[in-house]
């Protein structure tokens, strides 16, 4: 029998309330989250096919609420002002739908919204979070709204983002995982959060967040600890993802202590569903997620997913940029000193990156010559890895041209320009010699 709207609140009261919960009540909540299965997939199948007319290159997954979030959510609104105690049978977002849109346009996000209402398969709930007009004060950007298949009572939560916003939103959650903080259960960390906002903020920094920026990173050492722990997972996640079998779309995530990602594949929902719950009852205090992804290419779910395959993230990308930009700052502003200080973080941040390239190329080279079954990836894994070498290599020519032609319209004295290109040069050859390993 399914439970009652009083089963379930009178079952979220016990989980809010008991600091140890019994076998019982997560057996209760267990079946409370495998009532969406029906509902959940109707409306993910919905969503992708009003995704495709508007990007057909989107990513559309789903996934059943956390056991751990769902106890989380309700224990910190417990008393909230202005929210009351919240009712389990009230929370819209127990099981939900992501589509992240390909283009940079928000327009292509409120398009789809429009199709999804539109939509004769399910009913839009009256209730919908805009927070791409609105983003939260910490930077959090998407769009979240309601629906449910027509026919049941079970609200699916939508949310419909775009690559940059996805990003921004997987990096919470990477420092989470790497620092131990909570952040997205709204923990308050001052030092992170300040610096996950300004990061939230890319593309429309000044000189000085930009500068505000790589302190608190050289304080941190983000870029070093997310590069450690990226290389240190790669091989063996790109393992476990090719010995999938065609159809097994159900996966269940887990990024356990020492930051290594397991991928459980199954061609069923029930189970996928039964290995989480397992997993879960054995490692209550892993991070460990039941989605769907009907695309069988592994950059789709590693960019999807980011924040649990932990093996790619546009994030070194986008601070080596916030870099340049800080240089290229310090040549207008005719400041040697910042000129010299920024080409040290910049030549550290470049090595260290390419250092963790070819750590993964070599683990991959190394660990293929005695797994046969491997083989047959290793050259498209290589691939993979040189073209991300590749693309880093051409930027940082194509930068330190720009930063040379930059400095030469500097006035300044002959003694600071001398000093420049004697740190330039060794910053150069330093990198030359690091990419032509």
């Amino acid at each position: 029998m399914p439970l009652t709207v009083g089963q379930i609140d009178k079952l979220g009261k016990r989980l809010r309330e008991q600091q140890e919960i019994s076998q019982q009540d997560l057996e209760l909540l267990q079946e409370f989250r495998k009532s969406y299965s029906d509902a959940l997939p109707f409306v993910f199948e919905s969503l992708r096919k009003s995704a495709i007319k508007v990007d057909g290159r989107a990513i559309v997954t789903f996934r059943i609420k956390r056991i751990d979030t769902i106890i989380n959510k309700l224990r910190r609104f417990e008393g909230k002002e202005g929210c009351g105690d919240m009712r389990l049978s009230r929370m819209w977002d127990i099981a939900g739908c992501r589509c992240i849109i390909s283009t940079p346009n928000e327009q292509s996000i409120f398009k789809l919204v429009n199709n999804v209402v539109k939509s004769k398969e399910i009913i839009e709930r009256r209730t919908a979070n805009d927070y791409v007009t609105s983003p939260k004060p910490d930077g959090y950007r998407s769009y979240h709204m309601y629906v449910m298949r027509e026919g049941t009572d079970k609200p699916i939560e939508i949310q419909i983002r775009n690559k940059e916003m996805h990003n921004w939103a997987t990096l919470v959650e990477i420092f989470d995982i790497l620092y131990g903080l909570g952040i997205k259960e709204g923990n308050k960390t001052n030092r992170q959060q300040e610096f996950l906002y300004l990061f939230s903020k890319k593309d429309q920094l000044s000189a000085e967040d930009s500068r505000k920026l790589i302190e608190i990173e050289d304080e941190l050492h983000v870029f070093e600890d997310m590069c450690q722990m990226f290389s240190k997972n790669y091989y063996q996640v790109r393992k476990q993802w090719a010995v999938r079998k065609k159809g097994e779309n159900f996966l269940v995530l887990e990024a356990g202590k020492g930051f290594s990602t397991t991928i459980d594949a199954f061609s069923s929902f029930e189970e996928a569903e039964e290995c989480y719950y397992n997993k879960y009852l054995q490692r209550r205090n892993t991070n460990l997620v039941m989605v769907y992804s009907k695309s069988s290419e592994f950059s789709d779910i590693s960019f999807a997913y980011s924040n649990y395959i932990l093996s790619v993230h546009s994030f070194f990308f986008d601070y080596k940029k916030i870099i340049e930009e800080c240089l290229i700052y310090a040549t207008e502003e005719n400041n040697t000193r910042k000129i010299l200080h920024f080409l040290r973080v910049y030549k550290r941040t470049i090595l260290k990156y390419f250092d963790c390239i070819h750590d993964e190329i070599a683990a991959l080279n190394l660990s293929s010559r005695h797994e046969n079954g491997i083989k047959i990836y290793q050259e498209e894994w290589n691939s993979d890895l040189n073209k991300e070498l590749n693309k880093w290599q051409e930027s940082v020519r194509t930068f330190t041209n720009k930063l040379s032609r930059s400095v030469s319209k500097m006035n300044n004295s002959t003694f600071h320009m001398w000093l420049f290109k004697f740190y330039f040069r060794r910053m150069t050859k330093g990198i030359q010699r690091k990419m032509n390993n």
